[in-house]
């Protein structure tokens, strides 16, 4: 979800301000990501964290696996 705004974002732009959009972009992913942690917590006391954390991570690296195993 975070990535899917953040490309919407990016693709509106064109040149100089793209770089701009870049970085307010990717500001707001990470606190897209926060925010929903967050809201995992509030709204599910039971969550297990360290697989969840686990899962993001692993999720967040694949595109780095893929790439070597290419």
């Amino acid at each position: 979800m975070p990535s899917a705004l953040f490309a919407a974002r990016l693709k509106a732009k064109s040149g100089a301000e793209m770089i701009i959009s870049w970085m307010i972009g990717e500001a707001f992913k990470m606190g897209a990501t926060i925010a929903m942690f967050v809201a995992i917590a509030y709204w599910y006391k039971g969550a297990l964290w360290l697989p969840l954390l686990v899962t993001y991570i692993v999720a967040l690296k694949t595109d780095w696996v893929a790439m070597v195993l290419r």
